[in-house]
């Protein structure tokens, strides 16, 4: 008689992707429009997809509304689908699209921490692989000049 072991590879999980999207100006302000910053994301989660990475659906898009503020109402229903355990890994463009403020930022990563969800910049998850770290772990070395920026917006 012939054991089958049941195995799991990474592509018969599915990680769902929540891509975060936010800009404080309109678009023909210079701002990186909503649209390049799903577009670079989306990609990213592509490009993870043996590993079981799908994009959720639901669009989190915060156009107009300041890194400086929490009070944005894409980033509430983001955190609340958090809550709720929709969601494994928040998608980002850049850092900065997410806060501006370092003690924002830390709050927020807490928070996923504390739901086991990955935060995942897009420029930073191409240097992840699968049995890295959560980004969360392995971020001091790459937020250097958000850090900096965040601590001069403090002082002023």
């Amino acid at each position: 008689m012939t054991t089958r072991t049941s195995r799991t590879s990474a592509a018969d999980r599915v990680v769902r992707c929540a891509v975060y999207t936010r800009t404080a100006k309109t678009e023909g302000d210079g701002a990186r429009p909503i649209e390049a910053q799903r577009n670079e994301a989306e990609r990213c989660i592509r490009r993870r997809a043996n590993q079981g990475w799908i994009v959720l659906p639901t669009r989190y898009d915060d156009a107009g509304f300041s890194g400086r503020t929490l009070r944005r109402p894409a980033l509430r229903q983001l955190l609340a689908d958090i809550e709720a355990g929709q969601i494994d890994v928040v998608v980002v463009h850049r850092i900065d699209c997410l806060t501006r403020s370092l003690d924002h930022f830390d709050r927020l990563l807490a928070g996923f921490a504390r739901h086991k969800v990955r935060f995942s910049p897009a420029a930073f998850a191409t240097h992840e692989s699968a049995e890295s770290p959560r980004v969360s772990e392995t971020l001091p070395g790459h937020l250097s000049v958000p850090v900096a920026a965040a601590r001069r917006e403090k002082e002023k």
